[in-house]
């Protein structure tokens, strides 16, 4: 489903900007030959790209373009994250996918010639019917080839010789390779790499790096014997393999340092891992992209749509292998304090708990909890109950997750002041006479943001630099004040801030959205939030406007549905209705719980796309949600009343593996304005939600169909949620209840557990119940 019409040959080669896992190291293990593995992973990673002290560069000759990699001035910078990612490859093959022959290729031994003697190496040693991984994180980079129909551009991985002149590694190179594996020892392939697809991508917000070097110009076509197009004459994706991709052609793979365990790791990184971590069933390699691109969709960083060739419709590494929880080694003990094994990418968080495997005298388990992440590859914990006396070398099982949350909603606030008036307004500006002014970023692209700062008013460009005031900056400018300090003294008193549902932020680059005011025609205040993104380029026909359904609102502004404009590719507006307080008795600061609600509802859309796809120890329902369109040829986003299929399928072979028992089934959603919707069951049936039922040969059927839906505004992406359980939910109003806004208000169990997710008590995490599974998908429309 993510597949993009125009690709070039070499993206089908298999180079693709992918972003790597998030888990901790294990040693390799070394087989006798009659414990010959079936399965097979070369990891590569390569952080230190700068030439060694007191290296001379290769010499730059007259004749290099001045944007290649070794013209005069070009730089090399080293990477961050590769090798950490390798960890976490290593890891996550090892314990979930019982890998058992992993290889690491690491900085200084990842030359070229070392990557492909090691490659040779793995075919080698490959059989019929083995599982090959090739995973690289590293730099990726173009080299000239005037031989290629698509842009004369080869893409490449850089090796960490490259910048004494060697060559980097082809995609066409490779997939002469990976032929090898998938044609000639007919194994099955998967190829990862976490490289960027051009040189305009980068992996970034805090102490951020680009992946990707400067092409080199010189030319493929004038190497003797090199690899062409006209060479190739199929491509792993026609055998058996499967290429994942983090990114679209164009788009930005990004990393940040998290603030759950303070380390660099890319948003589809830990995205990817949740999904396969948490997944007790093997998920189609599409399904993985779906889930992928939807915790994607809640992430603070630049937006970026993952994408899969190959095989979409089987699972990335095979067959699925047996649930197993997640295993820790005490590695030492010291004053009561016990360190683990495994740190922040075993994707768990303060307060969760671990059993021993091995229980007491008493026929008692020993149960540790964590007390601080330490590390990715490092926790501390202690003895909550049973036996005290443990030893470093004592294996423990995971008995309850707590998942790390970093689905806070954080808003940009401008500095606050008194209700601007049209007359300030027109002075601030007056300081910019060459800019011109929209009241709504939305209605064109705008090229400065123009805010007050501690020193006066800045205009920033799109390139983030500062702009003082004067006649220099032209362009379309976007004038964002801060709301009155009353209305902000009254938002912080709300029961979701002082729960630190969502904060507010003095830095842009932090935000999600930004919180901003502008004057009606009467000189009244309004306010809205907008999307950070709405500050990049855009086409008009990216942005999908409608009437937002709210009854709420609409009473807030004379009983008319006010306007919420959306995109397709994202299931959160990019600016949310205008917000005011019309009615007779409203106060200045009356509109304050009403803002604090939409942050709010951001904020737990955030919260359920993050929320794990299936929680570790789900093992007897295998069902799949599927969206199903009635005329399945059409591509488009639905048109208004337009119906859908909502579906649970699942493969014989899914159902044939495992004891089913029936679940109640709850199926909710958001629209596009991130209003929260309950679809099935109504409460008239709530009584019989359990699914789904038998055929009538007493078998479980491979496809069930919920309902029919058609879409109606908002018009945007909706994002559907289905949760499957063993326990019935009595009050269905709890999955689209907003939340205590104002103290007094009474909370509830649900409430607390998938939507006030951020509470201060919890280090921004909770557990989830061990019986739930949480499933997602997006529903594109237009009207």
């Amino acid at each position: 489903m993510f597949r993009h019409e125009d690709r070039r040959l070499c993206k089908r080669a298999g180079l693709h900007a992918i972003c790597a896992f998030m888990l901790a190291a294990a040693l390799p293990i070394h087989l006798h030959a009659q414990d010959r593995p079936t399965s097979h992973a070369l990891l590569i990673g390569i952080d230190n790209y700068d030439p060694p002290a007191g290296s001379a560069m290769p010499a730059s000759a007259s004749g290099h373009a001045i944007d290649s990699r070794f013209a005069p001035g070009a730089s090399w910078h080293s990477l961050k994250g590769p090798l950490t990612d390798v960890a976490a490859m290593h890891l996550l093959l090892n314990q979930t996918y019982n890998f058992t022959d992993i290889r690491e290729l690491k900085d200084q031994e990842a030359t070229r010639q070392g990557i492909l003697d090691a490659i040779n190496k793995l075919i080698d040693d490959t059989q019929k019917g083995d599982r090959v991984v090739i995973y690289y994180a590293g730099h990726g980079s173009q080299r000239l080839d005037t031989k290629s129909s698509k842009n004369q551009r080869d893409q490449t991985i850089v090796p960490v010789d490259a910048w004494k002149g060697v060559k980097d590694i082809r995609d066409k190179e490779l997939a002469v390779l990976f032929d090898k594996i998938v044609f000639d020892r007919q194994a099955r392939l998967t190829a990862i790499y976490d490289s960027c697809n051009s040189g305009t991508m980068a992996r970034g917000i805090t102490e951020s790096v680009q992946r990707t070097l400067p092409y080199d110009d010189d030319d493929v076509a004038k190497e003797t014997g090199a690899v062409l197009e006209s060479d190739l004459k199929r491509i792993p994706q026609q055998g058996d393999a499967i290429i994942l991709a983090a990114t679209g052609p164009t788009e930005s793979a990004e990393e940040a340092r998290y603030p759950d365990d303070g380390q660099i790791h890319g948003a589809f990184t830990r995205a990817l891992v949740r999904v396969l971590r948490q997944n007790s069933q093997a998920m189609s390699a599409e399904d993985v992209v779906s889930a992928v691109s939807s915790m994607l969709h809640a992430d603070q960083l630049g937006f970026q749509q993952p994408s899969v060739e190959g095989r979409v419709h089987e699972s990335l590494f095979g067959d699925p292998v047996a649930s197993h929880e997640l295993h820790v080694r005490v590695t030492k003990v010291a004053q009561g304090k016990l360190t683990l094994d495994v740190g922040s990418v075993g994707g768990f968080d303060v307060g969760t708990e671990f059993k021993s495997t091995k229980a007491g005298d008493d026929g008692t388990p020993t149960i540790l909890e964590i007390t601080s992440i330490e590390s990715p590859t490092a926790s501390t914990a202690t003895v909550k109950s049973g036996p005290a006396t443990v030893s470093a070398g004592a294996v423990f099982e995971a008995s309850k997750m707590v998942y790390p949350q970093a689905a806070r909603l954080v808003v940009f606030l401008p500095p606050p002041g008194p209700v601007p008036s049209t007359a300030a307004n027109a002075t601030t500006k007056a300081l910019f006479p060459s800019l011109t002014w929209v009241d709504d970023p939305t209605l064109q692209p705008v090229d400065f943001l123009v805010v007050q700062e501690s020193k006066g008013w800045v205009a920033y460009g799109q390139d983030g630099r500062p702009v003082k005031p004067g006649k220099g900056p032209k362009g379309v400018a976007f004038l964002l004040l801060g709301p009155p300090q009353s209305v902000v003294d009254r938002i912080r008193l709300t029961e979701p801030f002082k729960r630190e549902a969502f904060k507010f932020t003095a830095d842009l680059g932090e935000a999600s959205y930004f919180l901003t005011i502008r004057l009606q025609a009467d000189g009244s205040p309004e306010y809205a939030l907008f999307d950070r993104r709405v500050l990049a380029a855009h086409k008009a026909e990216d942005y999908v406007r409608s009437e937002e359904n709210d009854s709420a609102e609409a009473e807030l502004n004379g009983g008319k549905n006010p306007e919420v404009v959306c995109r397709n590719d994202l299931s959160f507006p990019v600016r949310t209705a205008w917000l005011h307080d019309g009615r007779a008795n409203a106060t200045e600061d009356s509109i304050a719980p009403v803002i604090a609600r939409r942050i709010l509802r951001l904020g737990k859309l955030r919260v359920w796309q993050q929320t794990p796809a299936m929680v570790s120890g789900v093992t007897d329902w295998p069902y799949h949600l599927a969206i199903v369109r009635a005329n399945a040829t059409a591509k488009d986003p639905l048109h208004p009343s337009e119906q859908y299929d909502i579906r649970l399928v699942a493969t014989q072979d899914e159902i044939s593996r495992r004891a089913i028992s029936p679940k109640y089934i709850y199926l909710f959603g958001f629209d596009c304005a991130a209003n929260p919707y309950q679809i099935y069951p109504t409460d008239e049936t709530n009584g019989i939600a359990q699914g789904p039922p038998l055929n009538s040969d007493g078998a479980f059927p491979t496809t069930y169909e919920l309902m029919q839906e058609s879409v109606s505004p908002p018009y945007g992406a909706d994002t559907l949620f289905l949760l499957a359980t063993k326990e019935k939910i009595n009050n269905l109003n709890l999955l689209t209840y907003d939340g205590v806004i104002e103290s007094g208000s009474r909370g509830s169990g649900v409430d607390e557990l998938m939507i006030n997710l951020n509470d201060s008590g919890t280090r921004g995490g909770t557990s989830v119940v061990t019986t739930w599974q949480v499933q997602q998908a997006v529903v594109a429309s237009r009207p």
